[in-house]
């Protein structure tokens, strides 16, 4: 059986207004919430193939949801989400 890793953070993605514009609210309420740790991911030579991982929340407040299945098709990246400024995302 083969092995994924997912390495340390190395990128924070945000989301920005283009040319200064004002970002719609019904947009905003959206586009807040997305900043992404980006990580690197890579595989044991045995791994072939897609890979499905499930992904356990890790934060207290959101640790009843059920895991999040992901399928990694080409190991190189992994985003996901963090809290900003200290505050959860709303769950919809």
């Amino acid at each position: 059986m083969g092995h994924v890793k997912v390495g340390p953070t190395r990128q924070l993605c945000v989301p920005v207004s283009k040319r200064g514009d004002e970002i719609p609210r019904e947009v905003l309420t959206t586009v807040q919430w997305l900043d992404l740790a980006k990580s690197d991911v890579t595989t044991s030579p045995s791994v072939v193939g897609p890979v499905t991982l499930k992904l356990t929340h890790l934060n207290p407040v959101l640790a009843s949801l059920p895991a999040e299945e992901v399928v990694l098709t080409e190991p190189v990246q992994l985003g996901l989400p963090v809290a900003k400024n200290e505050k959860i995302p709303p769950i919809h």
